[in-house]
C-alpha cells in the first residue's frame, strides 16, 4: 500500500501524576494515580503525524486519613486532537488539544454523588521513543505534561502504549 495510506493504532496504560493545587485539604490527595489512553494516527512518511485521542486518567483521589468513610476523586475523558513529529529514528515529540470530560465522584458514608463537566481548552506536549516490532507492532515509550484550563490542573504522564498499523 502506498505509503500516505499509513494508519495505526495505539492502546497504552500509564502511571500520572498530579500536581496538586488544591488551597483546602491539600493534605488528603493521593497525587499517584493511573491512565488508560486510546490513539488513532495517520502516520505517512514524512515526519508530521496526525490523529485522535481518548481514554481515562485519574488526576486524584482525596481521603483524609481520620474520615475513612470519605471519599473524592477527579477523572478525565480526553478528546483530543493529536500531533506528533518525528525527530530522529524512534525519537518523536507530540502535541495535542481539545476538549475533556471531568468525572468528579464522592462517596460519603455510603451516599456516592457523581457529576459530570466538560472542559474545552487542554493541552498535552509530549515526549517519546517509538520502536518498530515488525511490520505492523510497535512499542512506545512518551512522557507528557498535561493542563487542563478549567480546573487549572496539571500532571505528568507516563506511558508505554502497543501499536498495529493496518496498512
Amino acid at each position: 500500500h502506498p505509503s500516505y495510506r499509513h494508519f495505526t493504532f495505539y492502546g497504552g496504560l500509564g502511571y500520572n501524576y498530579y500536581f496538586n493545587s488544591m488551597q483546602i485539604g491539600a493534605e488528603g490527595i493521593n497525587p499517584s494515580n493511573y491512565a488508560f489512553l486510546l490513539k488513532a494516527m495517520w502516520e505517512p512518511e514524512h515526519r508530521l503525524s496526525i490523529g485522535v485521542e481518548t481514554g481515562y486518567i485519574r488526576m486524584y483521589q482525596w481521603q483524609y486519613p481520620f474520615r475513612k468513610n470519605e471519599y473524592l476523586a477527579l477523572f478525565q475523558i480526553p478528546l483530543n486532537t493529536c500531533f506528533s513529529m518525528r525527530l530522529h529514528k524512534g525519537l518523536f515529540t507530540s502535541f495535542s488539544f481539545g476538549s475533556s470530560i471531568l468525572h468528579s465522584y464522592l462517596n460519603r458514608n455510603g451516599n456516592e454523588v457523581s457529576t459530570f463537566q466538560l472542559t474545552l481548552a487542554n493541552i498535552n506536549l509530549g515526549l517519546g521513543y517509538k520502536v518498530k516490532m515488525g511490520h505492523r507492532w510497535s512499542f512506545v515509550v512518551e512522557t507528557n505534561y498535561l493542563y487542563m484550563s478549567k480546573a487549572n490542573d496539571m500532571s505528568m504522564l507516563f506511558l508505554t502504549r502497543l501499536g498495529y498499523s493496518i496498512w
